[in-house]
């Protein structure tokens, strides 16, 4: 089921907790050990917000953004990126995964380990990166709002010289892809 981080962040409650028992009961009863999320809303929903419902039992998998994975991956020399594509790509931190979460390096560090990438940096990154706009259901309230803080983000990109804007959150992909598109 969906992890229940949008409801949560627009404020119902209810329907969060009632999604997170559900979901944690599940994933026990499966008996998964190890849970990779690639949205960083559900892996700060599973890592934060879950063990905060009261009367919840704990997830007892060990919960993993992607980005922790694979750096993990690479480092014991599991993942081994091949193939040279030479790409200039900055880097965009997702707030839920950045400054929620304080996932900063290990996105960082996969981006390195490829083969031709070069990665160049925004001049506001890590807990002081500006916001795309969609998150937090901005883009569904205030999509003019949610649209002009992704140009802006946009913006700072360009200034950077990059070819590609790289980042692991869905919202933030659809906002500045929409953004660029406009």
């Amino acid at each position: 089921l969906c992890c229940g981080s949008p409801v949560a962040r627009i404020g119902d409650r209810d329907t969060f907790m009632s999604l997170a028992k559900r979901n944690i009961e599940r994933l026990n009863d499966a008996g998964a050990r190890e849970i990779v999320t690639f949205c960083p809303g559900c892996y700060r929903a599973l890592t934060h917000d879950y063990p905060q419902i009261p009367n919840a039992p704990a997830l007892q998998a060990k919960v993993y953004h992607s980005s922790q994975y694979f750096d993990r991956l690479v480092e014991e020399k599991r993942l081994v990126f091949k193939n040279r594509e030479p790409l200039r790509a900055t880097w965009h931190d997702p707030c839920h995964l950045g400054r929620h979460c304080g996932i900063y390096e290990e996105p960082r560090r996969l981006l390195r380990a490829m083969p031709g990438m070069e990665l160049v940096e925004m001049e506001r990154i890590k807990d002081q990166s500006w916001c795309c706009g969609g998150g937090g259901g901005a883009r569904t309230a205030f999509r003019d709002f949610a649209l002009k803080t992704a140009v802006k983000r946009i913006g700072e990109a360009k200034k950077t010289g990059a070819s590609a804007i790289v980042t692991a959150c869905p919202f933030c992909e659809q906002n500045l892809g929409e953004a660029i598109d406009k």
